[in-house]
């Protein structure tokens, strides 16, 4: 797939992908990062997954429309993730991302009609952290999602700093630590279902791990 796009490095092109992970914000570029699956470079189809990088006030695009399962049709210049780093860009190949984009323009947005069990994963996880937000402080809310759930969006730079200098920022890795911990909360939610309907406990319980994890 990566030799395929290489030869696109460097030019522009028209693409059509769709949306698998909804925009992070990097504090240390100062630019958004979507993963999008490719549909079409130059109306070539090809197969593997594309890095979006954009700056929200330049590029005038609101992250917030960029939702899990949406189609995005725009222009681009296209480079080479990773660089010259072979560490980094193995990473990007292990997600099976062989190339970016940035400077995007004429961006259409079709909304998905049925998304994918991604979508809802996702906004669990976001409902997840609202409700600590509206119990704690932003910074603790941060914290506490990012060790019930993996995602870092939250922490602020202090805290991550402090647990990445004591070598314990593995703690806010997607881990069993967070799926047994889920789980428990979840079974005590539905401790007097588990009592009457085993079969429907049992059920729901395996729909929350695997959402959990998509």
């Amino acid at each position: 797939h990566y030799d395929n796009l290489a030869c696109l490095v460097g030019g522009n092109a028209d693409i059509v992908c769709t949306v698998r992970e909804e925009p992070t914000f990097n504090k240390e570029y100062g630019r958004y990062y979507c993963k999008a699956e490719l549909d079409t470079v130059d109306g070539k189809s090809y197969h593997g997954n594309i890095r979006l990088s954009f700056n929200n006030t330049y590029d005038n695009i609101d992250p917030e429309s960029l939702k899990i399962g949406n189609k995005l049709s725009f222009s681009g210049s296209l480079y080479k993730v990773g660089g010259d780093d072979k560490g980094i860009a193995d990473y990007f190949k292990s997600e099976n991302i062989y190339i970016g984009t940035y400077g995007i323009k004429n961006l259409e947005i079709t909304e998905c009609r049925f998304r994918p069990l991604g979508y809802y994963g996702n906004e669990l996880r976001k409902a997840i952290y609202r409700n600590f937000k509206d119990n704690f402080s932003p910074k603790t809310a941060g914290f506490l999602t990012a060790l019930l759930t993996g995602d870092k969006t939250y922490v602020s730079d202090e805290i991550y700093d402090s647990f990445k200098n004591s070598g314990t920022a593995h703690l806010m890795a997607v881990s069993g630590m967070h799926l047994t911990v889920l789980t428990l909360f979840m079974g005590l939610l539905l401790i007097k279902l588990r009592d009457k309907h085993k079969g429907l406990y049992t059920g729901l319980i395996s729909i929350f791990i695997f959402f959990n994890f998509i």
